[in-house]
């Protein structure tokens, strides 16, 4: 920084050292602070100017002359200093980290200060702005919260208060142009001067109180409110007719032709402009017999903008001209027009619709995974404490748990003699079948024998028959409806393999499966759908199929066969564009032939492989009209056009054809997803609704709260088989047979999936019917 020169009296003035201008800064601002407590703002400005300038770090002398200025009601000097405050702080808050109290008290005392210049409610959001940055730097502060509030509320006032102005403006307009149209001038001008009041920002009410005002006489009046409609907006042509007609009744020529073409460059169609321009010459002509000398000076000015003239109204004559030739290219173009539109709205209905089922699907998705959560909860008992996989074999402890028998029999040969759950001391060895999960694990046994003999089958229909029996007994095996769909592709039925397919992959996602299988009953179905394509269309399904496959889980076969579709979609396209010309040449030669029907019908096929060549069309239309079908053949004519309009409405047509056709195939999509995520809630929720079997008590057929084991096996609510023994009964309520003993063991695993059970139950499901 360059030193400063002393302006003491000693020494011939001398430079000070950063710390001597730190010290005559502090003594200006002390000496501001005293001329402030004498309320002299004006002296305690300059000194804190003078403070500012000797120590420019230190942004409180700008704030203290900020409030100064604001004492003074000087609020535009005060935003500006305050503005310059934080412009400085935010130059040097990297390097010498300024307090943040002072700049929130810039930011308070610029809002205070633009409130105070504040005349509409766009006025009050810097002012709002600035509140909300000062709470941020300083959220205690009491004084700015309560400014922020009232500040919004002002606004709020002002935007509400400029609303009714502008409706009561709206009505006086209204009325004043009732009353120009009946010629009741004068009425007209109060009406718009009222209107003014209101709206003060709005230029038509000017323009037309200028017109009420000329017819009047009032010119200067109207000369004023012509200029103020231009500064509001100027590009509208009628603020300058009205002004050119003011200075015409003026006689100011010169200045009205200057005015009317500068009208002209803002809106040359306008015809009012015109006449006033000829009217202008007119009374140039009226003025030259009268006084020729001064006629002539005007007549130069005339003849200076005539050439301006010329050119603008040669580009009339163009565009009506080209406005001319447009005209008959619209009006073919107006039919495409009407269908673009329609197609239009029904894409935008089809979007909307679109987006609401997606939100539904989205809703049905949360709530079945939800129910899943719950009904994997209750599945979570019939796992073996030990091994932590579904037991195919369980054995209740003397501990009331139930445990897989190899891993608890293999705990005990160990020589443990606890619980291996709560490590207490068990008071015997003895193990007892668990009956409720004996049943599962011999369906289970059953569906793998199904499924061995499916894959050991050599003939492809007897296997499916073996893996369908599988899938009955263990829904939970989604690899069974995939060996199922394999089976059918290897017999060449590819639609009942795509449904197969399908029927695997809702399964997997529904239960969580393995991704490598969800993957493989994607790739089958790809590949099916693949074997059954016939055109590039159909080849789009398969591709999207691998191309889901792939994301589930990357395999190289998967991506073999991927390329293999990519490469046969396009040798298809290839193929239908060769098959297009082959109609085309065909239907060529019939037409020199003269055999008009059949030649049609060969480019009718040439359409349909290949949409994209207007030939196609011109020449069919040809064929039409020879066959004396003019409706047709004029429309096959009409989408030859080679107007540049026409082309551009057909391009966009196609492009929304294309775009309507896939949201409508999405639409059903995801009606189809909906539909079947609602079924797969409905049997969910059906499934744990109804009462397993293994949660009855064998006595009083109620589901059990208190399940306990007896020396038979089998598990009883605790009320009910201590009433049946203590009634002097000493045998199994289900075998009959004796019993070795009367003691009961708690039944810890199915009394926590039954309360598991009950939980979801007592939870108000909403049915899929009224989710939506």
């Amino acid at each position: 920084m360059a030193p400063v020169v002393s302006r003491g009296g000693g020494g011939g003035g001398r430079a000070m050292g950063a710390k001597e201008r730190k010290e005559a800064a502090q003594r200006e601002k002390d000496a501001g602070d005293e001329a402030y407590g004498e309320e002299l703002y004006k002296r305690a400005a300059a000194h804190y100017a003078a403070a500012a300038d000797l120590d420019p770090g230190d942004i409180s002398c700008l704030i203290k002359r900020a409030k100064a200025n604001f004492s003074m009601n000087k609020c535009e000097e005060c935003v500006a200093d305050c503005d310059e405050a934080l412009g400085r702080r935010r130059r040097r808050d990297a390097r010498c980290g300024c307090d943040e109290k002072l700049a929130a008290d810039a930011l308070f005392l610029k809002a205070l200060a633009l409130l105070n210049l504040a005349v509409c409610a766009a006025d009050h959001e810097p002012a709002i702005t600035a509140l909300e940055g000062s709470l941020e730097l300083r959220p205690g502060s009491k004084e700015t919260r309560a400014k922020l509030e009232m500040a919004k509320r002002n606004r709020d006032a002002f935007a509400e208060q400029e609303r009714l102005d502008q409706e009561a403006a709206k009505t006086h307009r209204d009325k004043g142009l009732e009353l120009l149209r009946k010629k009741k001038y004068k009425e007209a001008e109060m009406q718009f001067t009222e209107a003014i009041k209101r709206n003060p920002r709005y230029p038509k009410n000017f323009s037309d109180r200028a017109r009420c005002l000329i017819e009047l006489n009032s010119l200067p009046k109207a000369l004023e409110d012509a200029n103020r409609c231009i500064e509001l907006d100027d590009t509208l042509g009628m603020g300058y007719l009205r002004k050119g007609l003011v200075q015409i009744a003026m006689a100011k020529y010169e200045d009205a032709i200057a005015t009317l073409v500068d009208g002209l460059k803002h809106d040359p169609q306008n015809l009012s402009i015109h006449n006033g321009l000829r009217e202008c010459a007119a009374r140039i002509k009226m003025a030259k017999d009268s006084d020729a000398i001064a006629s002539d000076a005007i007549a130069k000015d005339l003849t200076k903008h005539q050439r301006k003239i010329e050119c603008l109204h040669k580009q009339l004559n163009e565009g009506e001209n080209k406005a001319s030739k447009e005209r008959s290219r619209r009006m073919k173009s107006e039919k495409l027009v009407k269908t673009l539109s329609s197609q239009v709205e029904q894409l935008r209905s089809a979007n909307e619709r679109n987006a609401n089922l997606e939100r539904k699907l989205s809703e049905c998705r949360e709530r079945f995974e939800q129910l899943q959560s719950i009904q994997n909860r209750i599945l979570q008992h019939f796992t073996c404490p030990i091994s932590h996989e579904v037991m195919n074999d369980p054995l209740m402890a003397a501990d009331g748990h139930t445990y897989e028998a190899k891993f608890i029999r293999d705990w005990f040969r160990r020589g443990h003699n606890t619980s291996p759950i709560t490590n207490v001391e068990l008071e015997h060895k003895k193990l007892l079948p668990n009956h409720a999960n004996e049943q599962m694990r011999r369906k289970k046994e059953k569906a793998q024998r199904e499924k061995e003999a499916g894959d050991d089958e050599g003939r492809y229909k007897r296997a499916v028959e073996h893996y369908a029996r599988a899938a009955a007994l263990d829904p939970g095996d989604i690899s069974l409806p995939i060996k199922c769909a394999k089976s059918y592709f290897d017999m060449d039925q590819y639609e009942e393999c795509v449904r197969r397919c399908d029927e695997a992959v809702e399964r997997g996602r529904e239960l969580r499966s393995k991704k490598s299988l969800v993957a493989q009953a994607l790739f089958w179905k790809g590949t099916a759908l693949l074997n059954l394509a016939d055109c590039a269309s159909d080849c789009k399904a398969a591709i999207r199929a691998l191309k889901q496959s792939l994301h589930e889980h990357y395999n190289k076969a998967t991506e073999a066969n991927l390329d293999r579709a990519e490469n046969a979609m396009e040798e298809l396209e290839e193929l239908e564009k060769e098959a297009a010309k082959h109609h085309r040449d065909k239907g060529k030669e019939l037409l020199s032939q003269k055999k008009y029907k059949e030649a049609a019908i060969q480019f009718t096929k040439a359409i349909k492989k290949n949409a994209l060549n207007p030939r196609n069309f011109s020449d069919r239309a040809k064929c039409r009209i020879e066959l004396n079908a003019l409706a047709e053949g004029l429309e096959d004519a009409f989408k030859k056009s080679s107007s540049s309009q026409v082309e551009k409405l057909m391009m966009q047509r196609d492009v929304v054809t294309v775009e309507l056709k896939s949201a409508k195939e999405h639409n059903a999509n995801l009606e189809q997803q909906l539909s079947e995520q609602i079924g797969r809630i409905e049997r969910l929720l059906s499934i744990q609704n109804s009462e397993p079997p293994h949660f009855i008590c064998p006595i009083s057929q109620e589901v059990m709260s208190d399940p306990h084991f007896a020396a038979d096996g089998h598990t009883y609510e605790a009320e009910h088989i201590r009433k049946w023994l203590n009634d002097g009964h000493d045998t199994s309520p289900m075998t009959n047979e004796r019993l070795q003993h009367k003691k009961l063991t708690p039944n810890h695993a199915l009394r926590s999936a039954i309360r598991e059970w009950h939980q979801q139950r007592n939870m108000r499901h909403t049915s899929p019917s009224l989710l939506f």
